[in-house]
């Protein structure tokens, strides 16, 4: 996909042509190459550089509720639409409560 400001939708049909007239296929990633997705590189960047890094972890149960919420805030931070912010905080109540 080509990034053209408002052009952008004629931008990605002109580059579709190029690349059919030349007969370049798409190219896939691998199923588990997370070093090449884009999406997975960053997850994994933010975890250690927000999380991992900054947390002291003084045993596993610590570890999992503090990696929990911020996993967590991550999820609201990014919008997800499939769980109010009523629910994230039931849920890390609720987990908080088993360890």
């Amino acid at each position: 996909m080509s990034e053209n400001g408002t052009r952008r939708e004629f931008t990605a049909g002109a580059v579709m042509r190029w690349l059919r007239d030349r007969r370049v296929g798409p190219a896939f990633i691998p199923p588990g190459r997370s070093r090449h997705n884009g999406f997975a590189e960053s997850f994994n960047g933010k975890l250690r550089d927000e999380c991992l890094n900054r947390e002291w972890f003084r045993d596993l149960c610590e570890a999992r509720m503090l990696i929990e919420q911020w996993r967590e805030f991550y999820n609201l931070a990014t919008r997800n639409p499939l769980r109010s912010p009523d629910e994230v905080l039931r849920t890390r109540v609720e987990r908080a409560e088993t360890c």
